[in-house]
C-alpha cells in the first residue's frame, strides 16, 4: 500500500519566508537543481535546519513547476472566454464569476492531485467534487442573472431615449421647424444612444 502524506507540508514548504521566497524565485528563473542545492546550504544552516534533500527539492520543484502549468493554463482559459464573449456584456458580475470559476477549479484540481500523489489509482474525494458542482451551478446562475440585468438596463435605456427623442422631435415641430429639422434633432439623440 502506498504511503500517504496528505495534510504535512514538505520540509522545503516549512522553511521561512526568506528562504523560501529566493528559491522559489531561483526554481521559476529555472536555475538548475544542483546549483539552488548548493545555494541552499548556508541559510538553512544558518536556521538550525536538517539539510535539504536532492529528492525533496526535485519533488517540490516538479510540484511547482506542475502548478506553474496549471496556473499558465487557467489564464489561457480565461483569456479565451473573454475573447469569446466579443460584444457581449461585461459587467462586474461576469468577471467577478470568472475569477470564482478559476478559483474553485484550482484548488479543486489541487486538492485532487495532492490526494493522489502517492496513490494515482486512490479515489477523487467525492464531497470535493459535490462541492466544485454546485460552485459551477453557481457561477452560471449568477452569469444569467448578470446578463438578464444588463439586458434589462440596456433596454430601459433605449426606451428613454426613444421617448426623448421623440419628445424632442414633438417640441421642435411646435416651436416651427420643419419635419427634417424634427429628424435631424431626433438623429443627433438616437445616435447618444
Amino acid at each position: 500500500m502506498a504511503r500517504r502524506t496528505r495534510g504535512y507540508m514538505s520540509r522545503i514548504e516549512q522553511l521561512p519566508p526568506h528562504i523560501k521566497k529566493p528559491l522559489d524565485a531561483k526554481l521559476r528563473a529555472g536555475e538548475p537543481q544542483k546549483d539552488i542545492l548548493a545555494w541552499l546550504e548556508e541559510p538553512v544552516r544558518e536556521e538550525g535546519l536538517e539539510p535539504i534533500s536532492r529528492s525533496g527539492l526535485n519533488r517540490y520543484a516538479t510540484k511547482t513547476a506542475e502548478f506553474g502549468a496549471e496556473l499558465r493554463q487557467m489564464r489561457a482559459m480565461a483569456s479565451a472566454w473573454k475573447a469569446s464573449l466579443g460584444d457581449e456584456p461585461e459587467g462586474d458580475i461576469l468577471e467577478l464569476a470568472g475569477e470564482v470559476l478559476g478559483t474553485v477549479a484550482f484548488k479543486a484540481a489541487h486538492r485532487a492531485r495532492d490526494a493522489t500523489i502517492e496513490d494515482e489509482d486512490a479515489p477523487i474525494d467525492p464531497k470535493a467534487l459535490n462541492q466544485f458542482a454546485l460552485a459551477l451551478r453557481r457561477l452560471q446562475q449568477a452569469q444569467e442573472s448578470g446578463l438578464k440585468r444588463e439586458k434589462a438596463l440596456r433596454e430601459a435605456h433605449a426606451r428613454k431615449m426613444a421617448e426623448a427623442s421623440a419628445a424632442a422631435g414633438n417640441a421642435a415641430r411646435k416651436a416651427g421647424l420643419s419635419e427634417e429639422g424634427a429628424a435631424a434633432i431626433r438623429a443627433v439623440i438616437e445616435g447618444v444612444a
